[in-house]
């Protein structure tokens, strides 16, 4: 490992083989004052990043900006941040998986900051959230079928077809590849993310047992968190706690994953910004079924009662997430408790150890527009299915 000194910045070369770090003759050799990082010895075709923190002795290597603090503040007045001091870059193979955003592990306000929703979302708490990977996008009919095809000849032999979340006449669906998946229950959603684990060669989160020894494939089981190795790499249901900073994609005391800080939810959600119910979405129609994921990425047209174009811009959080807010209800992996927020640990929160319901996220195209704020709390019994609900997206460890 080589440390360099520059104006008071301290910053270090590491490699990491395997999750450990190994000797390398890789240095840091400019440290400029327009922010530039000159790096030499680097090994052929490796992967390379730039991570930081505040303390050099505290806290965790952070990968983004995300944890920088964002403040939104009225006119003349005074703010203190913290910005970083301490730099490294980091030498690896790449192992960031395709089609999911990092969430570097920070702490947010979890629930209702203006009081405006269910007293289930109350009070406003401290969270702090370890880092994770989270899809961009909802899990689809097509992405749906291809892990549960590799998975029924690999032992995953009842994971049901699902479908492609457009509502036609009830209570059918009809095969859309490209939106969310539906009719789908929580215990074969798990399955899935233990399929989609194990076809891609991870380590599986879920199993039958406390023991671990037997991986969740088939059946039906009452999960408990003893069930779960949170630390493996494989795919699973990010937590109600991780869902809801997801959502918010670090902006602090906004009403939905969009700007809209201050004042009251409704005068900060109209018909291009979400599809719910009473947006007169023109694809489906008002309440009438979901949209193709990433609809809401500035390409659409968007009209409004006289047929007229409306501009709209990407709809992607601050993570780069689309449709946190609409579209179909998410399945977490958390139990529902009503008063959960008054007794959840601050640290990695996991949701109450027994409860019949589990929990569901983001609204749909089938629920009014208070339902589409980041602090809204949904439930559904796991063993159901229901026409504006059925999709999710998985999350894994860094």
């Amino acid at each position: 490992m080589k440390r360099k000194m520059t104006s008071g910045i301290m910053a270090m070369v590491v490699v990491l083989v395997g999750g450990a770090l190994a000797e390398t003759n890789m240095i840091i050799t400019h440290f400029g004052a327009n922010g530039e990082i000159s790096v030499s010895n680097l090994w052929t075709n490796a992967s390379c990043r730039v991570e930081w923190r505040s303390s050099l002795t505290a806290g965790e290597w952070m990968r983004s900006w995300q944890t920088l603090d964002r403040k939104d503040t009225g006119t003349n007045t005074t703010q203190t941040f913290k910005v970083p001091m301490f730099y490294r870059v980091v030498m690896t193979v790449s192992d960031e998986p395709s089609g999911m955003a990092l969430v570097d592990a920070g702490s947010f306000r979890m629930g209702d900051t203006y009081a405006e929703g269910n007293a289930d979302e109350l009070p406003v708490h401290e969270v702090y959230a370890g880092a994770f990977w989270i899809d961009r996008y909802e899990v689809t009919k097509a992405q749906w079928d291809v892990v549960r095809d590799w998975g029924l000849t690999n032992g995953y032999v009842d994971l049901p077809s699902g479908g492609g979340g457009l509502r036609a006449s009830p209570p059918g669906y009809r095969d859309e590849p490209d939106h969310p998946l539906t009719g789908t229950t929580w215990n074969d959603c798990v399955k899935w993310c233990n399929a989609r684990s194990e076809m891609h060669v991870l380590t599986p989160v879920y199993y039958t047992s406390a023991g671990q020894t037997t991986v969740y494939r088939t059946g039906t089981v009452d999960l408990a968190s003893s069930f779960v190795d949170w630390d493996a790499k494989g795919y699973r249901l990010p937590t109600e706690a991780e869902w809801e900073k997801a959502c918010r994609g670090g902006r602090d005391g906004h009403h939905f994953p969009w700007p809209s800080f201050g004042g009251n939810w409704s005068s900060h959600i109209e018909r291009t910004t979400a599809n719910y119910y009473g947006s007169g979405d023109p694809s489906e129609g008002d309440g009438d079924g979901t949209t193709r994921i990433g609809y809401y990425n500035g390409a659409q047209q968007v009209t409004n009662e006289t047929g007229a174009v409306l501009a709209q811009s990407d709809m992607a959080n601050g993570y780069g997430l689309y449709d946190m807010a609409g579209n179909l209800y998410e399945w977490c992996w958390d139990r529902y408790s009503s008063n959960y927020y008054t007794v959840a640990p601050s640290t990695n929160p996991r949701g109450p150890d027994t409860g019949s319901n589990r929990v569901c996220r983001g609204g749909s195209y089938f629920y009014v527009s208070n339902g589409m704020r980041c602090s809204q709390r949904g439930r559904y019994e796991p063993l159901f299915y229901y026409t504006q609900s059925g999709t999710f997206r998985c999350v894994r460890r860094p």
